[in-house]
């Protein structure tokens, strides 16, 4: 367009109006971007006709661009709007997209977030659950075995309790035979008859006593209370074996007369080292020993 205009005589207006015009015909097809230079060219035209003394041409053509000017400026208010609509809505998307990546993002780190704590959950829900059944089986073996230890001690308490019920009926039956040995002695020593003879019948009598059925019986209840006799000792160092035998004639439930009778010592003495016992409070922690 610009080679057209330089092309042409400016002194020779009737080519330049033809020229004008051709050109404003290929503006009017252009589209609106090229509505600037449509302007142009009938401001130029207008010049034209005003130099052919065209007047009312000139007006016609005045009013045309003035239209065409309102027209240029609404378009391009439109255009702006149009951009600033387009520039909203890309603005707009952008938002959204923001935010759904963000609502995603949110939802992402909720689901891993659940995961782990459902991972987290399961492995100490089976931590707990493992250890639950291992300190349950452990109880059950703990309480197995004291039942087995509590089966085994009754089980010795009841032999030992056969032992010392034998132990004592073999005391017990010593002590009446004994106690008929005296009464024979007595009835002997009552007996109207020289000494000699006496003497000789009281040493058949002694000479039946066996005193070593005495003494293992002793010893095997002695030994059936090791443990007694040890803590006794443990207790109380300075007693005296005879002490001792004593404490676990009482701790059998003997008498006085039927222990006098086995040491064959009067009741007045077994009375006498028995109260020596009670003052250092040994019958009491028989006793205690008994019930335990």
């Amino acid at each position: 367009m610009a080679q057209i205009l330089a092309s042409q005589d400016l002194n020779d207006f009737e080519n330049s109006l033809e020229y004008l015009n051709k050109a404003i015909e290929i503006c009017i097809n252009s589209p609106i971007q090229g509505l600037s230079e449509h302007i142009n060219l009938l401001n130029k035209k207008i010049t034209t006709l005003k130099s052919l003394n065209r007047y009312k041409e000139a007006v016609t053509t005045f009013e045309y661009k003035d239209s065409l000017q309102s027209l240029y400026h609404t378009n391009s208010k439109d255009v702006a709007i149009a951009d600033m609509n387009a520039k909203f809505k890309v603005q707009e998307e952008q938002l959204k997209t923001e935010k759904l990546n963000y609502r995603n993002q949110r939802l992402t780190w909720g689901i891993m977030f659940t995961v782990l704590g459902l991972v987290f959950t399961s492995i100490f829900a089976w931590l707990f659950y493992h250890f639950y059944q291992r300190k349950k089986r452990h109880n059950l073996e703990l309480e197995v075995a004291n039942q087995a230890k509590i089966k085994l001690i009754e089980e010795l308490n009841g032999k030992n309790q056969v032992i010392e019920n034998k132990l004592k009926n073999k005391l017990l039956i010593l002590s009446s035979n004994n106690k008929s040995l005296d009464i024979l002695k007595k009835e002997i020593l009552a007996l109207d008859i020289e000494n000699k003879r006496k003497r000789e019948f009281l040493h058949i009598l002694d000479s039946s006593i066996n005193e070593d059925i005495v003494d293992n019986i002793e010893q095997e209840y002695l030994q059936t209370n090791q443990e007694f006799v040890s803590k006794l000792r443990e207790l109380h160092p300075d007693l005296s074996a005879n002490n001792v035998k004593l404490c676990l004639l009482i701790k059998l439930g003997l008498s006085y007369k039927e222990i006098s009778s086995l040491n064959y010592n009067s009741p007045e003495s077994i009375k006498v080292a028995k109260s020596r016992l009670k003052k250092n409070s040994i019958i009491q922690k028989i006793c205690l020993s008994i019930n335990i």
